[in-house]
């Protein structure tokens, strides 16, 4: 298991190996495993979420893992709901974990 300090670093150097600009770090407490129970998360995906470029500031996501993001069915769908929307354009993650937003 990774220290939240070491799934720090390694998304940093994501950051740096892509190129990427930070808006905002949102780290959670709470565990992914049962839905509606972390605020941040949620907070993070309203971010996401908006449409409108005024408010919208990012739309794409680094996490040390995919299970990082959820553990559970209704979230990790909200997610893919998102992606396929297009108000997630990528999803960015340390280690050999990769995604590409295409129908594979």
């Amino acid at each position: 298991m990774q220290s939240i300090e070491d799934q720090r670093r390694d998304c940093e150097a994501v950051v740096e190996r892509y190129g990427l600009k930070v808006i905002e770090v949102v780290e959670e407490d709470e565990s992914a495993w049962k839905p509606h129970q972390r605020s941040k998360f949620k907070y993070m995906l309203k971010q996401l979420s908006y449409r409108s470029k005024a408010k919208r500031k990012a739309d794409g996501i680094v996490a040390w893992h995919p299970n990082r993001l959820s553990r559970n069915a209704l979230e990790a769908g909200m997610i893919v709901q998102m992606l396929d929307d297009g108000l997630i354009k990528n999803l960015f993650f340390s280690h050999a974990y990769s995604f590409h937003n295409d129908t594979s």
